[in-house]
């Protein structure tokens, strides 16, 4: 996949998009509950 930003063109493997694709649910759900520093904490 290739993706743009501004001007700047980026080649995208599968794996980058599933890491982006899981970094944005964790960033989704902060935002819904309202829990930024509980969902992003590590383990």
């Amino acid at each position: 996949m290739i993706a743009q930003i501004g001007q700047e063109v980026f080649q995208v493997t599968k794996e980058d998009q599933r890491e982006i694709q899981r970094k944005l649910r964790v960033l989704q759900h902060a935002e819904r509950t309202g829990q930024v520093s509980k969902t992003c904490r590590k383990r």
